[in-house]
């Protein structure tokens, strides 16, 4: 068979099952809901063989004045018919590369595919663990601030902040997560009541992922990272970006290890838009 004899389409709900599937046999660990967040914030597209299978898959989430490439896999048994270049292009072909410039979370395998691209290393993803749960991690004690729950009243407020400090639109995507029902806490100043910062997780198979942290100073985000994982007991994952250091060490400073870095790529010329001052954690290697 040839890359022209697989069935290409855009993914749908009903495809859920057989995508979980896709991700267990590559060790991803995605839930049906996460794969239905999925499926709701982006363009997601699979290639079907003759009997059916999957053999593929790619997705694009779109901000405006950036887009994320994610969820690029090939089934082992189908590598070297070229695969990945047909899914790739029917990502990339949804954005305007001068208007949007692309970024990636690269695996080892898909790094050298992605240079042939034209894509080009602009940072690094280091993914943190914090394997036995977070039995030793307390809540803060900050009493000019207040803690509270994302509220459908309240999500309107948060996808401005997001954008404000992002400089682009993400909201599609924090409204899925929201409404698939995934943790999300809010961090606001007692006097004024302004919104301070805000975080969300994305729970997984075999642990739960923080992410976004978004926040206007390291002290918030810090607090919002301890207020999500104060009293679970699955093994918790953040992933961030090199220009946060001294988030890094107090994440380490509660207990968070570092574990694997992957390569950030890069095709366009923005790069100013992979280090925000007030990102101080990722998505998910999703949804960027």
């Amino acid at each position: 068979m040839t890359a022209s004899d697989f069935q290409l389409r855009q993914a749908s709900n009903h495809d859920v099952e057989d995508l979980v599937a896709l991700t267990d046999e590559v060790g991803w660990g995605f839930t049906s809901t996460n794969w239905q967040v999925a499926i709701a914030a982006g363009y997601n597209f699979i290639l079907r063989d003759q009997g059916g299978e999957i053999a593929a898959t790619s997705a694009i989430f779109r901000y405006g004045s950036l887009s994320f490439l994610a969820n690029i896999i090939v089934r082992e048994s189908y590598r070297g018919q070229g695969l990945a270049t047909r899914i790739i292009n029917e990502a990339e072909r949804r954005v305007d590369i001068g208007q949007s410039p692309i970024m990636l979370v690269a695996t080892s395998d898909g790094e050298p595919v992605y240079k042939s691209r034209g894509y080009r290393t602009v940072d690094t993803c280091s993914q943190f663990a914090l394997q036995n749960g977070a039995d030793t991690i307390t809540p803060p004690h900050m009493p000019a601030y207040r803690f509270a729950p994302v509220t459908e009243e309240t999500l309107d407020d948060i996808r401005a902040f997001d954008l404000e400090l992002n400089s682009f639109d993400r909201g599609h995507v924090l409204t899925a997560m929201f409404r698939a029902g995934f943790p999300a806490v809010a961090l606001y100043e007692r006097e004024s009541e302004d919104l301070f910062g805000f975080a969300m997780a994305t729970p997984r198979q075999n642990n739960m992922l923080i992410g976004p942290v978004i926040a206007k100073d390291k002290m918030g985000a810090v607090a919002l990272v301890q207020m999500l994982a104060y009293g679970r007991q699955e093994a918790l994952r953040i992933d961030l970006l090199s220009h946060q250091p001294d988030f890094r060490a107090s994440l380490e400073d509660i207990g968070f290890r570092i574990y694997e870095t992957s390569p950030i790529m890069l095709l366009g010329s923005d790069e100013q838009a992979v280090r925000r001052p007030n990102a101080f954690a990722i998505t998910s290697q999703a949804f960027g």
